[in-house]
């Protein structure tokens, strides 16, 4: 029986936008999407190549490994995020936007995934759960979720292509 829904190793989806997932009991809650993880491979692909690099979907599949179409996504998402600059023509391509040093991971992960908050109610723009007006919770949320994403912005894309010893020192 076909139940429209798509399984992968964390979580069951229901296909389209802005639909809520439904859990699998026991799967991991701060999760980011494979399509995420791989936007970082790219990412740090170009962030190993020289300054003025552009490059074709084709080259960075190559490259990284991750098929074609999802790197032509990647790219398309990314730009529009203003993560990479899109060059049209015939030396057309894709670069990255600015130095690797000011690349903060926050605009990776939102490029991808949507706003960043740990619960529905720490997004800015979000509307209110029910339980707003009594939640005893949502203030303490506010700061974690506020903790969790300025630690996030203050790691760049240039740390992440690094020592991950380094990097923890840095944390």
């Amino acid at each position: 029986m076909d139940t429209g829904l798509e399984v992968d190793r964390y979580r069951i989806d229901k296909r389209g936008p802005d639909r809520s997932p439904l859990r699998i009991p026991g799967a991991p809650v701060l999760h980011m999407r494979k399509i995420t993880d791989q936007a970082f491979v790219v990412l740090c692909w170009f962030a190993g190549q020289p300054d003025d690099t552009v490059a074709t979907a084709r080259a960075v599949a190559e490259a990284t490994g991750i098929p074609q179409p999802t790197v032509a996504k990647l790219l398309k998402k990314l730009a529009r995020g203003d993560v990479l600059v899109s060059t049209r023509g015939l030396c057309g391509g894709y670069s990255l936007a600015r130095a690797p040093e000011r690349i903060p991971l926050t605009h990776v992960i939102a490029a991808c995934e949507g706003p960043l908050g740990l619960t529905d109610c720490t997004i800015p723009g979000t509307p209110a759960c029910d339980d707003h007006g009594t939640c005893a919770v949502a203030p303490h949320w506010q700061v974690i979720s506020r903790a969790i994403v300025s630690t996030l912005e203050g790691i760049t894309l240039a740390e992440l292509t690094g020592s991950p010893t380094r990097l923890a020192a840095a944390l």
